[in-house]
């Protein structure tokens, strides 16, 4: 073959060489752009998750804050005299078909400017999400008979709050009880037991009687004393 000839068959061969090389160059773009779609799709997916999740989770602290105000409003408005109300506390939220959030629920007697309410904070321990619910009522403050004496009992009290731990395994808050009575002799003042209670049984957590509830409400009998209020020591 003539050098003539080598010639024109590399140069028949380069066209074809050339397509090769452009064709595998597209098919990696294609492959990289095709990568670059999935992880964008898989990040836009996740985000709406994590959306949709938190917004679960936001639902369902109102829904439990509601729920607890809501018993709170039906205690101090109803006509009865004496009255106890238990709320079940669940251990978790539910935020997913099988995602769940631990969570504190906080409970705080506030009074600016003498108007008194029970603000309801339920809080989820790692998602962040939260809601409150605030109930107002009147409380007693030495010149309105018909006010309401708030005792906070079951945790330790700070700064007229206290707050229960329904998902806390060592020592689970189990119910929210709402005790309400009134002084059995002139003032005739009303009290109202908020307590964290960790038993078991409902039977067992604060009962309408005996004890601080007779102290304050009943015939005094038996040495007990009612114990301070939670506006004793002053409200902001």
């Amino acid at each position: 073959m003539t050098k003539h000839g080598s010639r024109v068959q590399m140069a028949k061969r380069m066209p074809h060489s050339k397509m090769l090389h452009g064709q595998m160059a597209m098919w990696m773009l294609t492959k990289f752009a095709m990568v670059f779609f999935i992880m964008a799709l898989a990040g836009l997916l996740l985000s709406f998750s994590e959306r949709e999740r938190e917004g679960l989770c936001n639902t369902q602290a109102l829904r439990v804050a509601n729920g607890i105000g809501g018993s709170i409003a039906q205690v101090v408005n109803s006509p009865l005299e004496d009255e106890r109300k238990v709320y079940p506390l669940e251990s978790v939220l539910s935020t997913g078909k099988e995602d769940y959030e631990r969570y504190e629920i906080t409970v705080t007697h506030r009074a600016p400017d003498g108007e008194h309410s029970l603000r309801v904070e339920v809080t989820a321990v790692q998602q962040g999400c939260s809601a409150a619910k605030n109930v107002p009522f009147t409380g007693y403050d030495g010149q309105t008979p018909v006010g309401f004496r708030v005792y906070l009992l079951g945790g330790a009290v700070v700064d007229h709050a206290f707050t229960l731990e329904p998902s806390n395994p060592d020592a689970r808050s189990r119910y929210f009880v709402m005790v309400k009575c009134q002084s059995k002799e002139y003032p005739f003042t009303r009290h109202l037991f908020l307590q964290d209670c960790k038993n078991e049984n409902p039977t067992d957590c604060l009962p309408l009687s005996e004890g601080e509830i007779d102290a304050c409400c009943g015939w005094p009998a038996g040495g007990a004393v009612c114990p301070m209020a939670s506006a004793d020591g002053g409200l902001e």
